[in-house]
Parts: C-alpha cells; structure tokens; sequence
C-alpha cells in the first residue's frame, strides 16, 4: 500500500529488505528484491512486472523452474 503512506512503505520495505539479509536466498540464481507499487496510482507496477519477467527467466535458465512446479502439482493433488 505505497500509496497510502509512502514514507511509511520506503521504511517497511527497507526493513524488509534489512530482513531479508539475515536469510539465504531458496535458489541460488535469484536474491528476492523488495518493490513498492500503488496499484491506485500505477507507480512500480511496470518495475514489479519487470523483475517478475526477470525471476521467472532466471528460474527458467537454472532449470529450476520446471522442477518447482512439478512440485507444486504433486502437493495439490
């Protein structure tokens, strides 16, 4: 919710991002990133598209992504 208080939002998701240092990334050819978008305003949604593209395309390259959904299918049966 970037739009709602947007100071407020830069302070969660540089705790976030302070967060996310003290864990190990689950594949080792992507680092999660944290984003703001408003929805309300469109601001960040074509930076959140792009590093969704972009994710998906390293998990592809990796040959990682295949193997996750596989995994995906077999929980929800």
């Amino acid at each position: 919710k970037a739009d709602a208080d947007p100071p407020a939002a830069r302070r969660a998701a540089s705790q976030v991002r302070s967060a996310l240092t003290l864990l190990q990334p689950r594949e080792a050819c992507w680092t999660p990133e944290v984003l703001t978008a408003s929805a309300l305003t469109g601001e960040g949604i074509d930076t959140v598209w792009e590093r969704l593209c972009a994710h998906r395309a390293a998990l592809t390259e990796a040959d990682r992504l295949a193997p996750r959904r596989a995994a995906q299918q077999e929980r929800w049966l």
